[in-house]
């Protein structure tokens, strides 16, 4: 994004220029400063209450890969493989 609106900078119009360069400060500033320092900071100072009001949601759901195939009459699918959670 920065670079797209740093392609405005090369206009002759003077306030499309300063529009530009304000909004490319503003990506940068994003991208570099609150993304990477500010949000990482934040979360470390909150815990958990980063997940409020939910739990911390699990990495991988359970899943039983021990089921049988269903048979293709019951859902219309030829071999299909069709977990029931």
């Amino acid at each position: 994004m920065a670079i797209a609106f740093a392609g405005l900078l090369f206009s002759q119009e003077p306030v499309l220029n300063q529009i530009s360069f304000f909004m490319v400060m503003a990506v940068l500033l994003d991208t570099l400063i609150v993304r990477t320092i500010l949000v990482p900071a934040l979360m470390i100072v909150l815990g958990p209450a980063n997940w409020w009001p939910r739990r911390v949601p699990d990495a991988h759901p359970p899943m039983d890969l021990d089921l049988p195939l269903q048979s293709s009459s019951t859902h219309g699918g030829a071999g299909q493989y069709h977990p029931t959670f």
